[in-house]
Formats: C-alpha cells, sequence, structure tokens
C-alpha cells in the first residue's frame, strides 16, 4: 500500500482497472468449494478468487449487456422435476408403439438439453437440466417394461375369456340344445336314466362357470355350495340378488312351502368397501336364507330386502314359520352358533349392528350398517 501511495507502482496497473487485493497461499484457510473457476486443485479456489469472478460478471453485465444469471424459485424447480416425470407417463400411454415412443423420448430429451443452454445463453436462465433429464430418462427406461407387461396381462386375460365364451356358446348352442329337447320327453325314461340325463345337464352348464374361474381375479370371486361362481365387480345389490336366487334353489325344506316372495333389491352405497367386505355381505344373506331353509319350516311367506336409507345400508330376511318350530333352534346359545358369530363379527367390521327376531308368526334377521363405514382400512380393488 505504500508502495502505491509514493507512485512506485506503474499507473498502467491501476488505471481503469479493479484492483482486488487478497492472500492465495494454502496455508490461509481462505478457500471455498467451487467449480465456477477453473483452478489448479480442481474444485477449491481462493475467496479473492471468487470475489474477482463476481466482479467479472458485474463488468459484463455493465459494459457488454450479459444477462445475470438467474434461477428459477424452488417450488417452480421441484414442479419442473414432477412435470418431467409426469410427462413420460403421458407418452406411454400415448405412444403405444415402441418405436414412436422411443423416438419421442430421444427427441424430448434432446429438446430439453438445447432449451436449458438457450434459456443460459438468452436470459441467463439456470434451469435443472441433469435433474429433469435423469428422472425423464429413468422413468422412460422402466415405466414402459411395467405397462407393456400390464398391457399383455390384460390381454391374456382378455384372450382367455373370449376362448371360453366362443367355447360354452358352442355347447350351449350344440349339445344343451339337443340334451334339452331329450329332456323334455323324459316321461319316456326310465327314473335312473332321467336322473342321468339331468345330472348331464347341469354338468354342461357348470362348465361355463368352471372355465371363468381361472379368468377372474381371486379377490373378485364368490363361490356358491351349488358350483355358481359370481363377479363381485358388478353392483352390490345384483350381486346379492345373484345370491338370493342361487340359494333359493337349494334343496332345503324350508323352501318347498314358501307360497308369496316380496324382494326388494335397490342399490347400495358401496363406498369404503372392500371386496372382502362385500364377499362377508353376501355370505350373510346366504347364510339368513339357509336358515330359513333349513330351520323354518312351515314358512309360506319370504321377505328379503336390500336398500339404503338416508343414514344406512339395510339387509333383512323375514319369514312367517310358527314361533313353536323356532323354539329348539332359540333355545341353543346364540355364542356357539356359528353364523351368529360371522354375523356379529360382520357387523362390528362395519361398525353397525346385527339381530334376530322372533315374533308370532316368523323370525326376522337383519343387518345394519352406516353408508360410510369409519373403518377406511379396507380398500377396494378396481
Amino acid at each position: 500500500m505504500q508502495d502505491v501511495l509514493s507512485g512506485q507502482v506503474e499507473r498502467s496497473l491501476i488505471e481503469d482497472r479493479v484492483v482486488l487485493i487478497g492472500i492465495t497461499s494454502p496455508n490461509i484457510k481462505d478457500t471455498i468449494n467451487s467449480n465456477a473457476v477453473e483452478s489448479p486443485n480442481p474444485g477449491w479456489i481462493y475467496g479473492v478468487e471468487l470475489h474477482a469472478h463476481v466482479v467479472s460478471q458485474l463488468l459484463n453485465k455493465v459494459l457488454n449487456n450479459r444477462p445475470m444469471i438467474r434461477i428459477l424459485p424452488d417450488i417452480w424447480e421441484y414442479l419442473l422435476i414432477l412435470v418431467s416425470g409426469g410427462g413420460i407417463m403421458l407418452l406411454i400411454y400415448a405412444m403405444p408403439r415402441p418405436i414412436w415412443y422411443v423416438l419421442t423420448v430421444s427427441v424430448i430429451s434432446i429438446g430439453w438439453v438445447g432449451m436449458g443452454f438457450l434459456l443460459l445463453w438468452i436470459g441467463g436462465w439456470w434451469v435443472p437440466i441433469i435433474s429433469n433429464l435423469a428422472l425423464f430418462t429413468l422413468s422412460a427406461s422402466v415405466l414402459p417394461i411395467f405397462y407393456l407387461y400390464d398391457q399383455q396381462l390384460h390381454a391374456n386375460i382378455n384372450e382367455r375369456q373370449r376362448v371360453i365364451e366362443e367355447t360354452y356358446d358352442a355347447i350351449h348352442n350344440g349339445p344343451l340344445q339337443s340334451l334339452a329337447v331329450i329332456l323334455k320327453a323324459k316321461e319316456t325314461f326310465d327314473s335312473d336314466l332321467r336322473t342321468q340325463l339331468e345330472t348331464l345337464n347341469r354338468e354342461l352348464r357348470q362348465i361355463y362357470n368352471q372355465l371363468l374361474k381361472e379368468t377372474l381375479p381371486q379377490e373378485t370371486q364368490l363361490f356358491l355350495v351349488n358350483n355358481s361362481l359370481i363377479d363381485l365387480r358388478g353392483p352390490l345389490h345384483e350381486v346379492l340378488y345373484v345370491v338370493y336366487k342361487a340359494t333359493l334353489e337349494r334343496d332345503f325344506p324350508g323352501f318347498e312351502t314358501i307360497k308369496l316372495k316380496r324382494v326388494k333389491f335397490d342399490p347400495l352405497e358401496t363406498t369404503g368397501l372392500s371386496f372382502d367386505d362385500q364377499k362377508a355381505i353376501c355370505r350373510f344373506l346366504e347364510e339368513a336364507l339357509c336358515n330359513v331353509g333349513k330351520h323354518a319350516l312351515g314358512t309360506t311367506k319370504l321377505s328379503v330386502n336390500c336398500l339404503s336409507t338416508a343414514s344406512e345400508n339395510l339387509i333383512q330376511v323375514t319369514d312367517n314359520s310358527p314361533v313353536c318350530l323356532k323354539a329348539t333352534e332359540a333355545s341353543v346359545s346364540e355364542t356357539s352358533n356359528r353364523g351368529t358369530q360371522q354375523a356379529e363379527a360382520l357387523a362390528h367390521r362395519l361398525h353397525g349392528s346385527f339381530q334376530r327376531v322372533f315374533f308370532d308368526p316368523g323370525t326376522r334377521c337383519e343387518l345394519r350398517w352406516p353408508l360410510s363405514p369409519p373403518n377406511t382400512q379396507h380398500q377396494s380393488i378396481a
């Protein structure tokens, strides 16, 4: 400083220049980890060199109109990264052909890098290129594998379903129709032959259900005792009606005397119900009807209601069998009845209520649960 003040330093070294005074010695801990300036030790520069770099940018901004480097707010950078990952998912569905998909991903990747350099060159915007490009490339490489697997799986299921439909149509329109004509004249056969033909008729008609078992996801299947297969992916009230029809076809003494049937199957609110919950509800209706068939001897009227009120769902089965015939059954401890235990467990799971009421004449068995069960851990699978 004394040399400068005393005029011992050449004027040309200072005039019209910015002079920075600092220490460039490894013994002094004035270093910064940065790649902004080239240095003998990559990644490490002295503090005074970083100041020189800042001054250089300021001078270039003023003298050469060079744009200052600007960055996006963090929230916009995060959104940009999410858009990069989400955009590839849209491309997978929009580009089913692999060649077009690969070509599109390549063009977008090159365009993304070019756009980043263009924004930096023209406007001084520093946008995240590597993170977005890495996420985009990773998604473009991995997601198609799962998408193609899912497509292939659905294609195989649809193909198997088509074969099953065509096979059963051929059986239904051929052998079953011929057998139906023979069964119309069954009075001319002896009892053994008639029984064999009826058994053959049932077995042929069960082929469809047996084949269908191989295509439906296991969690959406409901099997009944008579080998009926029900797909739970339909509306619950329609599934319950199928259960009702199939159960009443069973050979129970209580069903033989029924003269009047009053049924009502309105749409039920199924929000929050898993397939396991729907299976259990179907089993409840089946059990309630089976109890009528096994124990409600002398029943002449059966009433089945499945409906939604303003606040709850209701499934109710009522018969008019004499109370005296139910006395023996009612005397059995409710806790020892497996069907009762299952119904109470289901009501507890749905945060509802179950009750079986005996009156004169008849019995009412009902299950109630709120429209939106708080038991949200059971999630439905579409």
